[in-house]
């Protein structure tokens, strides 16, 4: 599942598929695609949570909403392990499990 955690922004929870190999620009070209509500000169950005277990049930912060994320950098691939469902992150040797939820931040 996709989240924006932009407060007022009218962007909400969304689900796209992840195959595995793709890269962080194929995951947001799919997010637009499939996301009417982005507009195609928006930027769009990926964060994963630094716990992935709990990191989509804690309260996001107004001031900071990106306060518990880490940026997904453009380099990065998503791996995905079919017998368990997980997604992992793979970038620069390291590989990070995402758990269920990754963060997109739209701006213009």
């Amino acid at each position: 599942m996709f989240r924006n955690v932009e407060p007022c922004s009218g962007l909400f929870d969304i689900e796209i598929p992840i195959v595995n190999g793709d890269t962080t620009a194929v995951v947001i070209r799919r997010l637009k695609r499939f996301s009417k509500d982005i507009k195609p000169r928006q930027v769009v950005s990926l964060w994963r949570y630094l716990d992935p277990l709990g990191g989509d049930r804690k309260l996001i912060g107004l001031k900071n909403p990106l306060e518990n994320n880490e940026s997904i950098p453009d380099s990065a691939q998503f791996k995905v392990d079919s017998q368990t469902g997980k997604i992992y992150l793979q970038n620069n040797g390291n590989t990070f499990c995402l758990g269920g939820t990754i963060v997109y931040r739209s701006s213009s």
